[in-house]
């Protein structure tokens, strides 16, 4: 993972958690995929939206035979097999899944306590001209912590 506070990758130990946490034992959900998908919550949308869970429900499943809940890991594979069973574009479901995963938990984002929205945010850092850094550096910090502040957990 990359240290922002020390400015350099980390290869030794796990990412840790808003906690913390950096052992994995017992922690079947822990981030995968470009922008870090984790939770039970997290998978459990993308199951319920794209993947088996939708599927279950007879609705349009872009991924039927995917059960999210129960392999996290397909976000991650390089296998067009996994499952065993239907053929799966790899690199379409990590960008499917980015997507969603910034649509859902980065657009949407909105904190009432230091009073930073992504989408007014966006548009100020669009009106002046995509000139200051401070906007992406939020919205790192977004992707990467889950708030806006670049020293928040």
């Amino acid at each position: 993972y990359w240290d922002g506070y020390d400015g350099e990758f980390v290869k030794k130990v796990a990412y840790p958690s808003t906690l913390g946490k950096v052992d994995v034992r017992g922690c079947c959900y822990w981030g995968r995929g470009a922008l870090r998908t984790n939770g039970l919550c997290n998978f459990g949308k993308i199951n319920y939206l794209l993947g088996r869970g939708a599927y279950l429900r007879q609705r349009y499943s872009r991924y039927p035979t995917i059960d999210f809940c129960r392999n996290p890991g397909a976000i991650c594979s390089e296998s067009s097999n996994i499952n065993d069973s239907d053929e799966v574009n790899t690199k379409e479901l990590k960008y499917v899944i980015s997507l969603f995963e910034w649509i859902e938990r980065i657009q949407l984002y909105s904190n009432s306590v230091s009073k930073w929205d992504y989408m007014d945010q966006l548009k100020l850092y669009v009106d002046e001209g995509f000139k200051d850094s401070g906007f992406i550096d939020a919205v790192s910090s977004v992707v990467t912590r889950g708030c806006d502040d670049y020293y928040c957990s």
